[in-house]
C-alpha cells in the first residue's frame, strides 16, 4: 500500500530534479530515497522517472502521480490543521469545563 513518506519523498524529487538533491532536503540519504521511489514504483508497477547522469525527470505516468501525489499531500496538510485546531477547541472546552 502506498504510504505518505512515498509521496512525500516523490514529490521532493521531482521538485528538486535529483535524488541526491531531494536525499539533502529530505535529511537523509540518497541510497534512502532510492530504496523508497523502488517500492513506490513496484507497488504502482510503472516507472516514475527518467534516469540520466545529469539528474532525474517524471515520465508520462510520473506527471499524472505528480497531481494526485500534489492533492494528497495538501489534503494531508488540511487534515493536520484540522486536528490542530479540534485539538485546541478540545482543550479550550476543558479548560471552560474546569472552571465552572
Amino acid at each position: 500500500m502506498i504510504n505518505i513518506k512515498q509521496l512525500k519523498y516523490f514529490i521532493t524529487c521531482a521538485d528538486a530534479g535529483s535524488f541526491s538533491e531531494a536525499a539533502s532536503v529530505l535529511y537523509t540519504t540518497q541510497s534512502s530515497v532510492s530504496k523508497v521511489i523502488r517500492a513506490l514504483e513496484e507497488e504502482m508497477q510503472a516507472s516514475l522517472f527518467i534516469r540520466n547522469p545529469h539528474g532525474i525527470s517524471l515520465t508520462q505516468n510520473g506527471k499524472q502521480a505528480y497531481a494526485y501525489a500534489s492533492r494528497v499531500l495538501e489534503n494531508v496538510e488540511a487534515m493536520a490543521e484540522l486536528s490542530a485546531v479540534c485539538l485546541l477547541y478540545t482543550s479550550d472546552a476543558a479548560d471552560e469545563e474546569d472552571s465552572v
